[in-house]
């Protein structure tokens, strides 16, 4: 039987980046991508030219648009949804806090309903992915034992800012639905967004930032604390471990309620760093010595000094095989070189 596949926010570097290893692994499937155009972005139908004879469908649309969600969700008729669409950058939720409330709560809110309105929202005909943010953990209580106040799926969430606001209420209405079989996704900082091949959307991104500056000037400045510790995941992990979801949901699929909770993040300290070291390891694998760096030239209302995070659950029930920070780090610098013309 084919699977209906349901991708929202497609066009996002998380989203293409899915979307291929959905087409690779899955082809004689059919997909739907839901997107929002963006300015940044080169179109999504350029994107998926490259998938000959795949049976892939595109809707433009705004998930704040309940009628024309609904046109789509009827066209797609989709067995698995990954529901990724949302306004991410942290920064500008305090100057927006309404809008990043209508497309990351009411938005969910909207397909949850359309789903619901053709009744594929059971436990037989229907699976979720629903992605979420570290961001609703909040703070960390202790920066000097930070090893063991790593957020686990069983923590407390405490938003910080207006965007994880808006992900938690989203998160808290997607998980306690009934009938809504499928899980919740918390992925660690992801970076490597060279699918998107236009740096202009990376800038302000902490990692592609260091990794352009560090290529093309040699020096970097950047906004914020030097000593903020983060969890931090190369883009073939993120994707790599939620393929690993999709499979048992393919092979079996799972059931559960209410929807448990993922870290995409391993275990052990191997991806754990802060942006001073992140920036040393970037530095050091372009081979530049001591170059100039600047710091908190623009630093946003809150910025959690401590927000790093350990998959338990995930990896208890997946164990998916985490590389190290540094080599995630030297991929990246890889495909950047590529994208920018560097040899």
């Amino acid at each position: 039987m084919t699977r209906r596949f349901l991708v929202t926010g497609a066009s996002g570097f998380i989203g293409r980046n899915l979307v291929e290893a959905l087409v690779n692994e899955y082809p004689q499937d059919e997909f739907h991508l839901l997107y929002r155009e963006d300015k940044f972005l080169d179109g999504i139908e350029q994107f998926i030219s490259r998938f000959e004879g795949v049976n892939i469908h595109t809707h433009k649309c705004d998930i704040r648009n309940e009628g024309d969600l609904d046109d789509v969700i009827r066209e797609a008729q989709p067995n698995l949804t990954i529901h990724m669409a949302a306004i991410t950058p942290v920064r500008y939720s305090w100057e927006r806090p309404k809008e990043y409330m209508e497309v990351n709560y009411f938005g969910t809110i909207n397909l949850l309903q359309s789903l619901s309105k053709l009744s594929l929202i059971t436990r037989k005909k229907h699976f979720i992915i629903f992605y979420s943010t570290p961001e609703v953990l909040g703070h960390q209580r202790s920066y000097s034992n930070y090893l063991f106040t790593q957020f686990t799926e069983m923590d407390h969430a405490y938003p910080t800012s207006p965007y994880a606001a808006s992900k938690l209420a989203a998160e808290s209405y997607v998980r306690y639905q009934k009938n809504v079989p499928g899980c919740i996704v918390r992925p660690a900082n992801t970076f490597d967004r060279t699918i998107i091949g236009k740096n202009e959307e990376a800038r302000g991104y902490f990692v592609e930032k260091a990794i352009i500056q560090l290529l093309t000037k040699g020096q970097a400045e950047f906004d914020g604390n030097p000593h903020v510790l983060r969890t931090w995941i190369h883009v073939s992990d993120h994707v790599g471990a939620l393929m690993q979801i999709v499979r048992e949901y393919v092979t079996s699929s799972p059931m559960y309620f209410p929807l448990p909770i993922y870290h995409l993040a391993p275990l052990d300290e191997r991806a754990l760093a802060s942006c001073q070291q992140v920036v040393d390891m970037v530095a050091k694998i372009i081979g530049l010595d001591h170059p100039k760096i600047e710091w908190g030239k623009n630093v946003r209302p809150w910025d959690p000094h401590v927000l790093i995070i350990k998959g338990e659950g995930y990896n208890y029930r997946y164990k998916y095989p985490w590389k190290d920070l540094y080599s995630g780090l030297r991929m990246a610098v890889m495909n950047w070189k590529r994208v920018l013309g560097i040899a």
